[in-house]
């Protein structure tokens, strides 16, 4: 269910129904700060709520001139110029917050579509590899592409350790080699020549 009232939190409303989430500023609690969602959640996260800030002055000014033109409408003109040069002012002001709250809504819109591109598939195990090698020139040169090798070379571990394979390191240079706990000498090594 979605906390938020459209009428007065449009952004965060918009967010929790788009993404599903119950709690906009948890966003993006669950990624690490060199994550591209931890950028991509902050961005959904700053974006729902300058839409929100948005719509609040939309909503002041709305009120601001809804005096003059309510006395206008019923057609009350005593004061009429002093009436109507407050309410060119007000009309103006309001038609610029909503232009600005139309391009906060537009924005909105982006960084909730790419943050949800960069989500993993959830039908796919291994959705994310795909993402990665699919697009892989696009995103090169990024600065975040050591944390997606550092996620794949974990992933090889486990499959190695998965076959009762072990990464060691060598007692003095400290050079990783692959054991199965049963060998003298690494798997990955050569053989020293008895000599």
């Amino acid at each position: 269910m979605n906390p938020y009232d459209p009428n007065t939190e449009p952004g965060t409303h918009f967010v929790a129904d788009a993404l599903g989430v119950s709690n906009v500023n948890m966003l993006n609690t669950t990624y690490r700060p060199a994550d591209p969602l931890y950028r991509a959640s902050t961005r959904v996260i700053t974006s729902a709520y300058e839409l929100n800030e948005q719509h609040d002055r939309v909503t002041v000014a709305a009120r601001d001139a809804f005096p003059l033109l309510e006395s206008i409408g019923r057609g009350e003109l005593g004061r009429a110029r002093v009436s109507y040069a407050f309410l060119r002012t007000s009309i103006l002001k309001l038609g610029e917050l909503l232009t600005k709250q139309d391009r906060a809504y537009d924005q909105l819109i982006e960084v909730v579509s790419a943050y949800q591109r960069l989500l993993p598939d959830p039908d796919t195990e291994h959705s994310a590899t795909k993402a990665h090698e699919k697009n892989r020139e696009q995103r090169a040169g990024r600065d975040d592409d050591w944390a997606i090798e550092v996620k794949r070379q974990l992933k090889a571990l486990e499959v190695v350790e998965l076959d009762d394979l072990r990464l060691c390191r060598t007692a003095l240079g400290e050079e990783p080699f692959l054991s199965d706990g049963t060998a003298s000498v690494p798997r990955c090594c050569p053989r020293p020549s008895g000599g």
